[in-house]
């Protein structure tokens, strides 16, 4: 069985692309293809992205997946529209209704009256400007995708579980935690395909030296309550400059990278006439570069690979 292999097509936003220090965290990309009927669009793609402690959800937009990309000046949702969140909003995750015709975003941030972070919804005609919903939906960093009549979830970090809602804005059922980790590396940030009744999941996990994309996949058959990721395949590690691959190996930890890591984060998927794009966030997380994914090599030679990481970091 073909396991996949990765392209890279190098960076699309870069620090120096961002006002003053707006640059020292980019991270949480999350990519569209603007429809015909959404007339605030400002090129053929949108890239909403986030600061780890932003004000407000970014944008840039491009009519080529390779661009050049631009930034729109102030983002497109900030912290002053959301009431119900304090400190910072982030993660969008956007998807184009076209039956509805809008845009909805899943973003998060710290609930005014909580602790946790949690996320929400906010929903767009011409994805610019989004109508926010105090509604709590679940835990923070939700990855959305439909199947079988549900919306599906995956939320949280640390741990990953599936949340599922028949409208996709309401009522997410609480089910199993699909990717629970390990006591040396734990899920930091997921991004999902779905292909028939399969779902691929992708995630860079928190305490990995380097931090590098994995993915597996949930069999979507049977009780969505028994549904888990199966497999741990390495689809891609820091090997440019760019992506931080000459600076010091280190286990990556919690929270915002504070400096150029050698490491990745933030996966996310796009498709477009049966390609698969991956966009994710680089040295830490100081950009966000694409990569295209393809049929590769057979899953015994990425599981050999898997072992062999295992036994350098047990020093074995």
């Amino acid at each position: 069985m073909l396991g996949l292999s990765v392209e890279r097509h190098g960076p699309l936003i870069t620090p120096d692309m961002l006002p003053g220090d707006e640059g020292t965290s980019i991270n949480g990309p999350s990519l569209v293809k603007m429809p015909a009927w959404a007339s605030g669009r400002l090129g053929a793609y949108h890239l909403y992205f986030a600061h780890h402690n932003g004000t407000s959800i970014r944008l840039a937009y491009s009519d080529t997946l390779q661009g050049p990309w631009r930034i729109h000046p102030g983002g497109v949702l900030s912290l002053g529209e959301c009431p119900f969140v304090r400190g910072h909003i982030a993660s969008p995750d956007v998807h184009v209704d076209e039956q509805n015709e809008r845009i909805v975003m899943y973003f998060h941030g710290p609930e005014l009256h909580g602790r946790e972070q949690t996320t929400f919804a906010a929903t767009s005609v011409d994805g610019l400007h989004f109508e926010p919903s105090a509604r709590a939906l679940g835990p923070s960093y939700a990855r959305i995708f439909h199947h079988d009549g549900y919306w599906y979830g995956l939320f949280g970090t640390g741990k990953i579980r599936l949340r599922r809602s028949l409208d996709g804005l309401s009522g997410f059922e609480e089910g199993p935690i699909v990717l629970p980790g390990s006591r040396w590396a734990r899920p930091r940030h997921a991004a999902v395909q779905k292909s028939g009744g399969s779902l691929t999941v992708y995630y860079t996990c928190k305490g990995d030296a380097p931090e590098r994309v994995f993915y597996g996949s949930i069999d979507l058959s049977g009780d969505w309550r028994r549904w888990a990721v199966r497999g741990r395949t390495e689809l891609l590690r820091p090997g440019t400059d760019y992506e931080g691959a000459g600076l010091p190996v280190r286990r990556s930890r919690v929270g915002m990278a504070r400096r150029k890591e050698n490491g990745l984060r933030d996966p996310a998927i796009f498709e477009e006439d049966g390609r698969t794009w991956l966009l994710y966030a680089i040295a830490g997380e100081s950009g966000i570069a694409l990569a295209e994914i393809r049929p590769g090599e057979p899953r015994a030679a990425g599981l050999r690979r898997s072992i062999a990481d295992l036994w350098s970091r047990l020093g074995v």
